[in-house]
């Protein structure tokens, strides 16, 4: 496969997940833009092209009137910050709305275990093991603890507040620790991130994919 065809395919990765987002159908979404249900359809599947500019900024106004805020950078490589729910006055909010039954398990997982941590995933840097739209959970460790994640899928805390999914890297001679994402094309960056000021990691050891994007 070919960079432009991988390129149009996570283009249409990430109008899934603003369709999931809002809450609507490929055919509510024609109805609602007058964009043709197949012109969607090439867009979500990646076919003949893709996702095109000017298609993509009918999709950020269109998807701003129902509540969520997207760049046009996002949406089209990937990179800035990621789509967001709007608030009452119009701005994008942080947290990403999950349907109820997800939510419940969310709760659930989180009071039965103690130092839980979840984040949903809003790009394609750890795809396959984990893809846009994934909520993904473990439990936290501190201190040395932390050294035998290494190599593996975690959620990294740093004291900076910032929270990602990446693969988790110590390295004893350096005393120092890094993180990579799982694909090495995706376009979010860092790819590699060396000498994190960390604070906690949690193996990844629960997973939910939203109902509406199964």
């Amino acid at each position: 496969m070919g960079s432009k065809e991988q390129t149009a395919i996570e283009k249409g990765k990430r109008v899934k997940l603003l369709c999931s987002m809002a809450n609507m159908t490929r055919r509510q979404l024609a109805k609602f833009t007058g964009i043709g249900y197949t012109t969607l359809q090439y867009w979500e599947e990646g076919t003949a092209s893709g996702l095109s500019e000017k298609g993509a900024v009918k999709l950020i106004d269109t998807f701003n009137k129902l509540g969520v805020v997207c760049s046009l950078q996002w949406l089209l490589e990937g990179a800035g910050a990621p789509p967001a729910f709007a608030d009452d006055k119009g701005q994008a909010s942080n947290s990403l709305e999950i349907d109820k039954a997800v939510q419940a398990e969310i709760a659930f997982f989180e009071q039965t275990n103690t130092n839980s941590t979840t984040l949903q995933m809003t790009d394609d840097s750890m795809s396959p093991l984990f893809e846009l739209g994934d909520i993904v959970g473990g439990v936290k460790q501190y201190g040395d603890t932390i050294k035998q994640l290494s190599y593996k899928p975690c959620i990294i805390e740093t004291n900076d507040g910032n929270k990602t999914c990446r693969i988790l890297i110590y390295s004893p001679l350096k005393g120092e620790y890094a993180s990579v994402c799982h694909n090495i094309k995706t376009d979010s960056q860092p790819i590699y991130h060396a000498k994190l000021d960390i604070k906690s990691a949690a193996q990844i050891v629960w997973i939910r994919k939203p109902r509406n994007l199964i």
